[in-house]
């Protein structure tokens, strides 16, 4: 605990040397605003009589500034604190600046002090994702994460969808909680089957707007060539000296080759994957 005078803190900043002298503190990215985007800070400023102090604020947005207020020490405020204002307006990816500049030049004390910074609603800031899923593999049982990492004001609402398909809103948790969302949006897989394969998707929607972000997950399940190649392809020509192809049984080349097939232990059924040369040599690798 502490009384009022140890936690009441605002910004300050009271000395300077030269003409030119500029003190300047600026606002975290806030997004886009509406036409109607204002701000309200409180403001103390106490030294000389005279305009030679000048606090300016501007809006950077797009690599351009615009100037929103000006307010000079010939409005002095004493020790006392004055509320005032400024229009923001529209803009995109913003930020606010608030700049001190001295205009007298050797050493001066003086006091200047702000407080209490708030935007009106219309600042708030669209939807956006900060950190996007990205695609993974993972062998079918075991855990797999998306992660879906957003910003905005008002905070954004967090929707996963499966191809297409709404998986679920909020902290949800589906198919009797093999799947279910965290409370920092990401997709939890307990455990994955082969059916959790395909694109995943995270909208991320406010009154302002939306994004979405996809990744795509990969089960990888056993391969026994009984039925295909899993995927599994040859590469473009020339890029190495043989082909992969499935086999059956006994090789090409006499006294060589596996004797029965692994997967069902029988000489004259089942299926491999084997090697032979080709002018259009191949290897293997997944797709």
């Amino acid at each position: 605990m502490c009384d009022v005078k140890q936690c009441d803190y605002y910004l300050t900043t009271e000395w300077h040397q030269n003409l030119g002298d500029q003190a300047i503190v600026v606002s975290p990215k806030l997004g886009t605003s509406g036409k109607s985007c204002y701000l309200t800070y409180d403001i103390q400023l106490d030294g000389p009589k005279t305009p030679n102090i000048t606090v300016e604020l501007f809006v950077n947005s797009s690599a351009s500034a615009k100037s929103i207020s000006r307010i000079s020490s010939g409005d002095n405020t004493g020790a006392f604190w004055n509320t005032s204002s400024a229009v923001v307006g529209e803009a995109k990816d913003f930020q606010v600046t608030f700049v001190a500049t001295m205009n007298l030049d050797g050493w001066a004390h003086y006091h200047l002090a702000i407080d209490n910074i708030m935007f009106a609603p219309d600042c708030a800031a669209v939807a956006s994702i900060s950190k996007s899923p990205v695609d993974m593999a993972t062998p079918a049982g075991a855990k797999a994460v998306f992660t879906c990492e957003t910003k905005g004001d008002p905070i954004p609402t967090v929707t996963w969808y499966h191809l297409g398909d709404e998986l679920g809103t909020g902290n949800f948790s589906a198919d009797g909680g093999r799947i279910w969302m965290d409370r920092d949006n990401s997709l939890v897989f307990n455990s994955t089957v082969v059916a959790d394969a395909g694109k995943y998707t995270c909208n991320a929607s406010n009154s302002l707007g939306s994004k979405t972000a996809s990744a795509q997950l990969v089960i990888l399940t056993k391969c026994d060539f009984e039925r295909d190649q899993c995927g599994w392809t040859n590469v473009a020509n020339t890029a190495d000296d043989f082909d992969w192809e499935r086999a059956q049984a006994e090789t090409l080349s006499y006294g060589t080759g596996p004797i029965v097939d692994h997967t069902l232990g029988s000489s004259d059924v089942g299926t491999c994957l084997s090697k032979r040369p080709t002018l259009a040599s191949l290897t293997t690798r997944p797709s």
